[in-house]
């Protein structure tokens, strides 16, 4: 993301919407759908009309950058007053379900892959389809993945194929290294770059874990070895497994690659002593406190680390598996729905759309240092671009990673999932349970949600 003000955002969505008119498309945000309603039907000569409420709820994220978004939003379209209703995620999915069975949803909730499937069977969501197809939306520029991560079919309990209810504005990942450059210049040793495997990380972090003479920690190689997600799925692509088998109906982490990849993060804390172990609770991030000389994190991780100003640090390639040669990583959306109790759909599309594909998407790119866009010309003419002058100045590498990763997030119920594999990974590596035992808890519990979510959502 450049800041707002930078020459260089101007031309390059100057070339965007060059592009965007080129091919033929309007964005749907520049102007009302033909047969809209709310504000604009019945309007008459130069009558002033109220504009429309619409009722919009997220999960506590960003606040007064939000808010920066709809003031952009409510001043391109005076007709429309937007109603922020702000939850903490821990409250925000019940209470959802709970404002649609009353009829009292808001008219576009932020979504995540977490519940896409449980709120399209239970009717939380409409499909978005026949929007798309009236204003003629090109689903081919957004990133496949994302899309069909969106898509639900009745008699399903996984994501992919059926009726788009959740419209990407991120294609993002649980899984970004990021390293102390700084550290690594001041003890000599050589940066990473796209040549690394697992061995090179555990060579590397080896070297840079120091301790003191009473025998505590000055610093450690890298810090807890899951995700940003608190998950472990890139290891497992990246060693050939799978955490689903392809009918969901089981859990696949007892198979040799999920075995072997929960066994190398458990390692790294306990065996090797080069990664942090979980700390619940933990109040500052240990990579931007400096406690740590690698990390894996979320992408979102980009925002926070803006304000360090001790070091220096860039991201780079996930390490590659030593057998496979894969450095796939994991990937999934974030969107917006409209609510199937929404009293104004029309202008809840012109919202979303205008977020996820018009000149909303431009602003977001301007106001979130984290930015990464389901759009595929945005995400690539402006953000994944390699004339990048503020850190991490290789986000580029990002972008290429996204090309090819993995789609997680895609069966039901992975809100339940999540906590279940937080719960056995770090009692794992707490030392509360062997990786035999936490990974025979992970296969039952997992199954028993999916066996679940197979009666509640088809019988």
């Amino acid at each position: 993301m450049q800041r707002n003000g930078d020459p260089r955002i101007v031309s390059r969505r100057g070339f965007l919407r060059l592009s965007t008119v080129t091919s033929g498309l309007l964005l749907a945000a520049c102007t009302a759908p033909v047969g809209q309603s709310g504000a604009q039907e019945g309007a008459t000569g130069s009558t002033a009309q109220e504009p429309v409420t619409l009722r919009l709820s997220y999960w506590g994220f960003e606040i007064e950058k939000q808010g920066q978004m709809q003031k952009f939003f409510m001043e391109s379209h005076p007709e429309i007053k937007v109603q922020e209703e702000v939850t903490a995620w821990d409250t925000y999915w019940q209470k959802m379900l709970t404002s649609t069975a009353a009829g009292e949803s808001p008219d576009v909730m932020a979504h995540s892959p977490y519940y896409h499937v449980q709120f399209a069977a239970n009717h939380v969501t409409i499909p978005l389809d026949p929007f798309i197809e009236r204003d003629s939306i090109p689903l081919d520029e957004f990133y496949a993945g994302a899309i069909a991560m969106g898509r639900w079919q009745a008699g399903q309990i996984n994501t992919g194929t059926g009726d788009l209810h959740a419209f990407p504005t991120a294609w993002h990942s649980g899984t970004m290294w990021f390293y102390n450059k700084t550290i690594f210049e001041n003890e000599g040793v050589p940066l990473p770059d796209d040549t690394w495997t697992w061995d090179t990380l555990l060579d590397t972090a080896r070297q840079l874990t120091k301790m003191k003479d009473d025998g505590t920690v000055e610093l450690m190689g890298m810090n807890t070895p899951d995700d940003g997600n608190g998950r472990i799925n890139s290891w497992i692509f990246q060693a050939g497994g799978e955490f689903y088998a392809t009918d969901f109906r089981t859990c696949l982490i007892k198979s040799p690659e999920a075995m072997e990849a929960f066994q190398w993060m458990t390692d790294l804390v306990v065996k090797e002593k080069v990664a942090l172990p979980p700390e619940p609770g933990q109040q500052f991030n240990p990579f931007q406190t400096g406690r740590v000389a690698l990390a894996l994190e979320g992408d979102w991780q980009i925002t926070p680390f803006e304000a360090i100003e001790d070091f220096e640090w860039n991201i780079f390639w996930a390490p590659k598996h030593p057998r496979t040669d894969s450095r796939v990583i994991d990937a999934y959306q974030n969107g917006l729905a409209i609510t199937s109790s929404a009293k104004n759909q029309d202008a809840a599309w012109e919202y979303l759309i205008w977020s996820a594909y018009g000149e909303g998407l431009q602003k977001s790119i301007e106001i979130f240092a984290g930015s990464f866009p389901a759009h595929i010309p945005t995400a690539e003419n402006v953000v994944y671009v390699k004339d990048r002058d503020r850190p991490p100045t290789e986000l580029w590498i990002l972008g290429e990673m996204l090309k090819d990763a993995h789609p997680v997030f895609d069966g039901p119920s992975e809100g339940e999932v999540a906590n279940i594999m937080n719960e056995e990974q770090q009692a794992a590596m707490l030392e509360v349970k062997t990786v035999e035992q936490a990974t025979n808890d992970i296969e039952t519990r997992v199954n028993e949600v999916l066996e679940k979510a197979w009666t509640e959502l088809v019988g």
